[in-house]
């Protein structure tokens, strides 16, 4: 049975450039440098304080990745290869900032503090050689690596909450995690997580201000300039594209639907709709997913692979180039090493089936795809 995404995005590309001769697939993976779990012992903690009747994977599985969790990403990229010498290329969204929890708390909730994520890193265990690792996946043709924010947080409500005294989310702070999930569904609105989704009361900092800085860290970091953005939690009014656009980013990376943010403290939000290679009134591209690759979320795994399988087979016969989304809390093991062999293992089967059925497929990084757009080359 087609999907009803898979029918819009042929429906909708009969008239747009969706269509080419290669077979074109991009992986793209959110969230690495942000922090999110601090340790198992401080989601427990977390949990006694304030205990939820629901389940947040990420909560469960996500934290600041390891060098073996990056190792073991590569060592599966770089394991598959097409009959043309292609292998799979995964464009890492970076998230380049976190909090400094320690001196917003010395600020007694008052002022908000942040520090890059190399330094997030240095913090953590096992984790000091993972920007190098990077930049090895890099040289070898396997890794991307562009800008998915500053902090993957709405730094102006979240502020406004702490100073406030919201007791749960102050808690979340003394154990290091940014917010935690109670007595509601997960929702990244509600969490604090759409970085750029407005709805507070005073502002901290804006959002021009928070662009700038954020991609002045990145080319400190990566020693170039990225090409493109994807907002935290798909959620963006087009106001702040042109801050974007002035700063160097070409192309916006995202899902079909753009949540856009109201300009008022409500957590509400409009939905409009991009497609591949449509051109935004900022001059900025879009590039949009056309599913995603998250067995995280899985409970009967083998099932999952099957029917990613034959979602990328309809894609592939419709000659649509296929941007399959696979976020970071896949592949790390920091909160639970099965959590990362498990989904690295079916990650291993997918590339392997897609190399074996479409040896003529043509492995892209996000930037490569967007860039054929720009040119109007779709073949």
């Amino acid at each position: 049975m087609l999907s009803k995404e898979f029918i819009y995005d042929y429906i909708t590309g009969l008239n747009r450039p969706h269509f080419c001769k290669q077979k074109i697939v991009v992986f793209e993976s959110d969230d690495w440098g942000m922090t999110r779990t601090m340790s198992k012992k401080s989601l427990e903690r977390l949990k006694k304080s304030f205990p939820s009747n629901y389940i947040n994977v990420y909560e469960e599985f996500d934290s600041l990745e390891r060098n073996k969790d990056v190792s073991g990403l590569l060592d599966v990229l770089i394991k598959h290869k097409t009959p043309q010498g292609i292998r799979p290329n995964f464009t890492l969204n970076n998230i380049v900032a976190n909090p400094n929890f320690t001196e917003i708390i010395n600020s007694n909730f008052l002022n908000y503090h942040y520090e890059p994520f190399t330094e997030t890193l240095s913090n953590y265990n096992d984790s000091s050689a993972v920007v190098q690792t990077c930049k090895e996946g890099v040289a070898e043709g396997v890794l991307s690596i562009e800008f998915h924010g500053r902090e993957h947080l709405n730094i102006n409500r979240w502020m406004n909450s702490l100073v406030e005294g919201n007791s749960l989310l102050r808690k979340a702070v003394s154990e290091g995690h940014i917010t935690h999930s109670d007595n509601y569904p997960p929702s990244g609105r509600r969490d604090y997580l759409d970085a750029f989704g407005f709805a507070y009361k005073s502002q901290f900092e804006t959002e021009e201000s928070i662009i700038s800085s954020g991609l002045d860290i990145f080319k400190r970091v990566w020693g170039f300039q990225p090409t493109s953005f994807i907002a935290p939690c798909y959620t963006w009014h087009s106001n702040i594209e042109p801050y974007l656009f002035k700063n160097g980013i070409k192309f916006i990376q995202g899902n079909r639907v753009q949540r856009v943010p109201h300009k008022n403290e409500t957590l509400e939000v409009k939905r409009t709709y991009n497609w591949h290679g449509k051109k935004h009134r900022s001059g900025l591209l879009s590039v949009t997913r056309s599913f995603d690759f998250e067995p995280v979320t899985a409970k009967n795994k083998l099932g999952y692979l099957q029917k990613k399988m034959f979602e990328l087979n309809n894609y592939l016969s419709s000659r649509m180039p296929v941007v399959i989304s696979s976020h970071r809390v896949n592949y790390i093991g920091r909160i639970s090493e099965r959590n990362r062999d498990e989904n690295l293992n079916l990650l291993d089967k997918f590339l392997a089936f897609i190399v074996e059925t479409h040896p003529d497929v043509v492995f892209l990084s996000s930037a490569e795809l967007a860039t054929r757009y720009l040119n109007k080359k779709h073949e």
